[in-house]
């Protein structure tokens, strides 16, 4: 007698001989029909159908979880087959509800072999994007930049799969957008890189065509305005003027109003410290929150200069990790301390401290310190209370919106501090790169050129009373001696340009000379 053919899968589970099996072929389980089932359904002898999940995950624990769920789809069908009279139609009409996420088909076929939508994204993000995001001083990659990207890695799971079916995709991801623009457009970005990634490895079979192009139209992109509905149900937003910060006044209002302000169980002015500090420095929320006294340096003081002292942004506390992490682009920053901003931290720095000490709320360290950067945007843009009443809880913000406290009645969220430090020390004329020294950020993020450094410059009184724009002293010579500020202004820039070219002829000069010294001694060596 021949030898019976050997198998190549392994049999998890079956209802015994004639029966529906589980087995496992290619670390991918299957659902294996026998021949009146096929014969029935499909028209064919056999039918060996993937349910989508793979063995062998490397975690013991998700072998477990993905086992279990495989048998679960397994007592579906065998349920299903046993219905008295109707077995066959109902595996007929349901089959692909025992594909997890459907995406894949029969052994053979390019479905079979085409990787998941979450396995070729995951693929994409693990042996690509992460080695790229490693910076070239090789500093490893951000815990928090992981862990952003593999939560949205883990939403994809709830997106259909199939590769092959892509208008599912699109769809799913339209519906996404209504709710939440922002998290739909970060795992477009991840879907198109990562489609484009695995055609150019050979992942993704050449039969599927990758139709995103053009789905920007169709998915609701981030709104322009980053705002809380009730600003936007209220009119408290304008487009063109959401990046600005709070004018000098209105910079004072909200400073008063955070100093007796009550929220929840909190003490009063509980965060009237934290955002006075955050209009002081322009810093990130999460850089001011890392600051301890040992990166205030008292004796960097020199009065004839007008600096104070200097405060180093050096790490950065991220609420996810409930500590410290390096700071944002890796670049730490320093920014020379004016008279208000030392005189603010001598005033809140206490007769006995540990230069490892927060400046703000030194007691409060890992989950409660996170705590605290919650509550602190939560005091200033309101909530919705999903609990009990369900009823949405003001932030002061609101508040003086609505009582028309403030001149511009435009919602600015607390990031707004920072912009209204850099507006406020550039309208004073400090140059550009200076800024952007001080601030750790880039010059062509803030503005379209850059403009230079000065580290030793220092920054003027921010909440002082002056808004007038420091001037040029050729500038103001020319004021004194014209009745119209725009002759004045006509006058200093003529003789700005007949002084730079002045200048740039000197310099054409000397390059000429230069020029026929070359040449001369050029002559005398040949």
């Amino acid at each position: 007698m021949p030898k019976k053919k050997q198998l190549n899968y392994k049999v998890i589970a079956t209802e015994g001989n004639g029966g529906i099996k589980l087995i496992c072929k290619n670390d991918t389980y299957y659902l294996k029909f026998p021949a009146q089932i096929a014969r029935a359904v499909w028209k064919q002898e056999g039918k060996f159908l993937s349910i989508g999940l793979k063995a062998n995950t490397g975690s013991l624990s998700d072998e477990k979880e993905v086992l279990e769920e495989s048998m679960e789809i397994w007592r579906k069908a065998c349920k299903d087959a046993k219905t008295p009279g109707e077995g066959y139609k109902i595996i007929k009409e349901n089959y692909n509800l025992y594909n997890y996420r459907n995406s894949f088909k029969v052994i053979g076929d390019d479905r079979e072999r085409c990787p998941s939508l979450y396995e070729i994204c995951s693929l994409w993000f693990h042996k690509h994007k992460k080695l790229k995001l490693i910076p070239k001083n090789k500093v490893s990659i951000e815990e928090t930049t992981v862990n952003n990207y593999e939560n949205h890695l883990r939403i994809l799971k709830n997106c259909p799969q199939d590769l092959f079916e892509q208008k599912a995709i699109k769809g799913w991801l339209v519906e996404k957008s209504k709710k939440s623009p922002g998290t739909a457009n970060f795992l477009l970005s991840i879907i198109r890189n990562s489609f484009a990634w695995g055609k150019d490895e050979e992942l993704i079979p050449s039969s599927v065509l990758i139709e995103t192009k053009n789905w920007n139209a169709a998915i609701q992109m981030v709104p322009e305005t980053n705002a809380p509905n009730w600003a936007k149900e209220k009119g408290y937003i304008n487009t063109s003027q959401q990046f600005r910060g709070f004018s000098l006044k209105d910079t004072q209002t909200v400073l008063q109003l955070l100093k007796v302000y009550k929220w929840k169980n909190y003490p009063i002015g509980y965060f009237f410290l934290f955002g006075k500090l955050k209009f002081l420095t322009g810093c990130r929320t999460g850089e001011g929150l890392a600051l301890q006294w040992k990166h205030f340096d008292e004796s960097q003081r020199n009065e004839d200069i007008g600096r104070f002292g200097v405060l180093r942004f050096e790490q950065s506390f991220s609420v996810s990790l409930k500590r410290e992490k390096s700071i944002k682009n890796h670049k730490p920053h320093q920014l020379p301390c004016n008279q208000e901003l030392a005189s603010f931290l001598l005033d809140i720095q206490p007769e006995s401290y540990e230069l490892s000490d927060y400046i703000i709320e030194p007691n409060l360290k890992g989950k409660e310190r996170a705590r605290f950067f919650q509550e602190f945007s939560l005091c200033w843009a309101g909530y919705y209370n999903t609990s009990g009443k369900k009823e949405r809880v003001r932030g002061f913000m609101e508040e003086l919106l609505d009582e028309g406290k403030l001149t511009q009645r435009i919602y600015r969220s607390s990031y707004a501090t920072r912009h209204t430090f850099i507006t406020m020390e550039l309208n004073r004329g400090v140059s550009l790169g200076t800024v952007a020294a001080w601030v750790g950020d880039k010059p062509e993020t803030i503005a379209a050129h850059y403009m230079g450094s000065d580290d030793l410059r220092v920054p003027s009184l921010l909440l002082s009373t002056s808004t007038e724009p420091a001037l040029n002293p050729f500038f103001k010579t020319y004021m004194g001696q014209s009745d119209s500020p725009n002759q004045a202004l006509i006058d200093f820039l003529k003789s700005e340009l007949g002084a730079q070219k002045k200048e740039n002829a000197n310099m054409r000069q000397q390059l000429d000379e230069m020029h026929q010294m070359m040449l001369n001694l050029s002559r005398q060596f040949t």
